[in-house]
């Protein structure tokens, strides 16, 4: 951390709780990724029989081609996102709005993820009910820290821009 940035934090007012809220439901979200991702490592042969089953006349090459497409398209998400929210989830407490409007762009498009609910049921069959349990969790603590954020007047304030020193008017 720069001595700028240690002079910021220290100049800059404490969070408000609810923003200590959001920063703990961003860790949650961050932690599920985690799970998810060792989920889906774990079970990389059902993926790759979830294939082979929906595509029979495929040869074994094309299988697992395909296969390790999706595995590796799956890890992506699960490994970078945890990393960013835990970094942005810190520098909430900075009071930044960009951080904030960050966040939010990244959660609604968590929020939008969702709607792969049925390709990712049709991955893993026979997993359903954890996958519908992982997402409904993730879902309520994504929601609740864009609601923490945005619709808390205390975050609201905390966040909200600081007249330039020159912008005030003269007494």
């Amino acid at each position: 951390m720069t001595t700028s940035e240690q002079h910021l934090l220290a100049t800059a007012p404490a969070a408000p709780r609810e923003v200590g809220y959001a920063i703990r439901a961003l860790f949650v979200v961050a932690a599920i990724h985690l799970l998810a991702l060792a989920l889906v490592i774990t079970h990389h042969d059902v993926l790759t029989a979830a294939v082979a089953a929906h595509h029979p006349n495929w040869s074994p090459d094309r299988v697992d081609q395909v296969a390790s497409s999706q595995f590796q398209s799956t890890l992506i998400p699960h490994i970078v996102l945890p990393i960013v929210f835990v970094t942005r989830a810190r520098a909430l407490r900075s009071g930044r709005r960009r951080t904030r409007t960050i966040i939010t762009a990244l959660l609604g498009l968590q929020l939008l993820a969702h709607a792969t609910l049925p390709l990712q049921l049709q991955l893993f069959p026979g997993y359903g009910p954890w996958i519908i349990g992982i997402q409904a969790v993730s879902l309520m603590f994504e929601a609740s820290t864009i609601y923490l954020l945005w619709r808390s007047p205390e975050a609201r304030s905390f966040f909200a821009p600081t007249p330039h020193p020159a912008a005030r008017p003269a007494a």
